[in-house]
């Protein structure tokens, strides 16, 4: 954790959160990049957090599997793949350049990530909260089941992250659109 983290920390800030009453301030903190000569600088914001700690719902009980910030019971999915399905990370039309490279990062925390695609469910009628789906195959299933692990259930941007195991068949065949009881 930087010196401005810590220093945001103590006045309130939570990683991942914005500032402010309704957290649409600030995201991540200031820093200061200098130059290639090291004697001249500039500041910037902070590379952007995807956070998955530890954070607790108004309970105060830790948000890890098999709880949702409501509490309730969730099971990922029956069979361990090395391919997670993402969701609740980004609303529909709100993908970036950036957010392929985010998730990557993210992700190889948990073991090496062989790729990651995004996919979003273009049909009306469809929920704006579950019409991105980001794919990320792992070199193994441990790893993924690392990932589900620490990612389902966490908040990031105010919503709740779903992950749950997905069938390689149908990421290597290209089927990544709405499954049977989707739609």
């Amino acid at each position: 954790m930087s010196a401005a983290e810590k220093m945001m920390e103590k006045m309130g800030w939570t990683k991942g959160r914005g500032l402010g009453k309704d957290e649409q301030g600030m995201t991540t903190p200031l820093e200061v990049r200098k130059d290639s000569a090291g004697a001249t600088g500039k500041i910037i914001n902070a590379r952007p957090v995807f956070d998955v700690s530890a954070i607790t719902s108004s309970t105060g009980r830790g948000l890890g599997l098999g709880e949702t910030s409501e509490g309730k019971s969730f099971d990922p999915s029956p069979t361990p793949t090395r391919v997670l399905l993402l969701r609740n990370i980004v609303l529909a039309g709100g993908v970036t350049e950036a957010t392929e490279d985010q998730v990557a990062d993210e992700c190889e925390k948990y073991g090496d990530v062989v790729r990651v695609l995004i996919f979003e469910i273009t049909e009306d009628g469809f929920a704006i909260d579950e019409a991105v789906r980001i794919f990320t195959e792992f070199v193994d299933e441990e790893a993924a089941t690392r990932a589900l692990e620490n990612l389902h259930g966490n908040v990031f941007a105010n919503r709740v992250v779903k992950a749950s195991y997905f069938d390689v068949k149908k990421f290597e065949a290209g089927d990544l659109g709405p499954q049977e009881g989707e739609l």
